[in-house]
């Protein structure tokens, strides 16, 4: 089980981190060009790193946002997909897991979807796959 307070805290602060990376990676981008050829082009290099960064940690801000969210809602700590508690070791390593792990690993499956979708009890396993 989750601790909300905790979480909240947790999240809050992970949140304020990226928030301040995401602006060093905008002030870095901003940084003018070099005079001199070669570091320019060893410049457009980093910022293509600094540009793919910046869309992840926009990502994840994005995720905490929904988290936080979530915990203000009460929903915190429910899977969007089936609705059954999230494990609390899955929140722990993930605190912005909107989905418990078998739905999380369904949908990232061939199978997420028909006869073999997660918590199909009856359905079993696909053919040619041990149970």
């Amino acid at each position: 089980m989750y601790h909300p307070k905790e979480t909240e805290k947790l999240l809050t602060t992970r949140l304020r981190l990226l928030e301040a990376r995401q602006e060093e990676i905008q002030k870095l981008l901003r940084e003018p060009e070099d005079d001199d050829l070669v570091e320019q082009a060893g410049e457009l290099g980093d910022d293509d790193t600094l540009e793919r960064l910046a869309q992840v940690t926009k990502g994840e801000i994005l995720h905490i946002r929904r988290a936080l969210r979530r915990l203000a809602d009460g929903t915190y700590g429910r899977c969007e997909s089936c609705g059954i508690e999230i494990d609390s070791r899955r929140l722990q390593a993930l605190s912005s897991a909107t989905t418990c792990i078998d739905c999380a690993r369904a949908s990232a499956s061939p199978y997420r979807s028909g006869p073999f979708a997660p918590h199909d009890k009856e359905a079993g396993p696909p053919r040619g796959a041990s149970s």
